[in-house]
């Protein structure tokens, strides 16, 4: 009886052991971590499997939901988040990437203005949102995320934000950190059913209606000019409304065919259409930071100044319309204020950025239901920088401490331009501190160029510099330089 307790007591210190174990190795750098294999996940071809764990591996880009496949002189898989590619016939340090699966998705914005602040990241027409660009730039950024194809949305049935580039798609869901931002499954999407892998739904592809069955080339010309994050995204193709114009549903707005104005389009009144009654008028409460807009003589409505601000910036007054409202609290943490043709949101909730706050409310799917329910889808050196060229140059060899300098890049492969190749410039300041900043992405010709702000500093000092740029195995390439200030007191 005795040797049989000493033999379990054995086997029970075993076990324990075993476990310490195993406990140890997942805590070493290997940066392992057990992830729950879900339905339909498969193993990464060993030909992609360095490119995989370098884009971030399970954690980042879920995981393979396809096994390798070829077409035509590539070789394909899919994960949840993409379809990973190789090319043999491509330039060497361009043969892995990932397809451009955005494209497909037909979500494809006009370009907006250059924003005025300096600390935004504006690719290509389109403002990066700025939760987005760490995991932007972790994956290489145009290089591998592809180019922008939309502004930040917000996504209400999904209660996220949302923004497509060509290769990739970002989300981050409200009530999450604001650290936590995740890839869209857009591999998912393409493969569908044939590869029966179970997409988280807080990751699942929502994609609005946006065909143009009639000619809605003028409704596309006043989102251009409003701002897609002002009307949201269609709901609706173009369609001929009860009163025998052409309307198309956006989410937060409703456009419809208007020969009187001066651009053949007006808004609908949205929230009398939906049933929101007017606000029996007010007059000033003298409260700091709102506005009184009278509407009959003494009478009007009490509105936030941040309110008139964004109505401002996306087409003035005679776009929302006269206030109806004042502004009350329409739920947890959410107050509302209506206007004639739109209702504006202020979320108070902390983990919403600043800039985020305040949006149109959501009524387009509301109009939608309630007047046309049936309008409403093994890695090698070929990697390595040895083939790699790098130019840099400066406009100006000398340059004024009130002036702007501007600094050149050109990345070529053999003879080869890069396309999507986003360098990194750091400055060696007068006081010794550095300063980076990123490259637009290169063009066709693999060139870019980065405008600097001025640079105050005494005559005949000197402002070092380098420019570089890596590869998939973490090699780091870079040019170094230098320009002098100097100006004539």
């Amino acid at each position: 009886m005795k040797i049989k307790v000493e033999k379990v007591l054995v086997q029970i210190v075993l076990l324990i052991l075993l476990l310490l174990s195993l406990t140890g190795c997942a805590g070493e750098k290997s940066g392992f971590v057990f992830v729950p294999t879900p339905e339909g996940a498969k193993s990464v071809d060993i030909l992609f499997r360095e490119f995989y764990d370098h884009l971030g591996g399970v954690q980042v880009l879920g995981p393979a939901i396809s096994p390798i496949f070829a077409h035509e002189n590539r070789k394909y898989q899919y994960v949840q988040a993409g379809c990973m590619e190789y090319d043999l016939e491509a330039p060497a340090s361009e043969r892995f990437r990932l397809s451009p699966l955005g494209l497909e998705l037909g979500v494809s914005e006009p370009p907006v203005p250059a924003p005025v602040q300096s600390d935004l990241v504006y690719v290509d027409g389109h403002v990066i949102y700025n939760g987005f660009v760490p995991l932007y730039r972790q994956l290489g950024g145009a290089r591998f995320v592809g180019r922008p194809l939309s502004e930040v949305h917000y996504n209400q049935e999904k209660q996220r934000f949302e923004q497509y580039f060509e290769n990739l798609g970002f989300y981050w869901m409200e009530n999450d950190p604001p650290e936590r931002v995740a890839l869209l499954a857009y591999g998912a999407w393409k493969c569908d059913s044939k590869c029966r892998h179970q997409t988280p739904v807080s990751a699942q592809i929502q994609l609005p209606s946006l065909s143009t069955a009639l000619d809605g080339r003028v409704f596309r010309e006043v989102v251009a000019r409003l701002g897609a994050d002002f009307t949201g995204f269609a709901l609706s193709d173009p369609f001929i409304g009860n009163a025998g114009k052409l309307e198309q549903v956006y989410e937060n707005v409703v456009l419809v065919e208007n020969p009187e104005s001066p651009v053949q389009v007006s808004l609908q009144p949205l929230p009398e259409k939906i049933g929101i009654q007017p606000d029996p008028m007010t007059e000033y409460n003298g409260v700091e930071g709102m506005v009184f807009w009278p509407v009959e003589s003494e009478q009007g409505y009490n509105v936030p100044q941040q309110f008139l601000d964004f109505i401002t910036q996306h087409g003035g007054i005679e776009i929302s319309g006269s206030p109806i409202s004042e502004l009350a609290l329409e739920e947890n943490q959410i107050f509302r204020q209506c206007y004639t043709n739109l209702c504006l949101d202020y979320h108070l909730s902390s983990n919403i950025p600043l800039d985020l706050r305040i949006r149109p409310a959501p009524l387009g799917q509301q109009y939608l239901d309630r007047y046309y329910p049936n309008q409403a889808g093994g890695f090698t050196e070929s990697q390595a920088l040895r083939t790699i060229s790098l130019q840099v140059w400066e406009r100006y060899q000398f340059v004024g401490s009130n002036q702007a300098q501007e600094i050149g890049a050109s990345i070529f492969e053999g003879k080869s331009p890069l396309r999507s190749i986003e360098p990194v410039l750091t400055l060696i300041m007068p006081d010794g501190s550095q300063v980076s900043h990123y490259f637009p992405p290169t063009g066709d010709d693999g060139q870019t160029l980065l405008r600097l702000d001025p640079i105050d500093a005494q005559n005949g000092t000197l402002i070092p510099y380098q420019v570089c740029i890596s590869s998939l195995t973490y090699e780091m390439f870079c040019v170094k330089d230098s320009f002098v200030i100097w100006y004539n007191p």
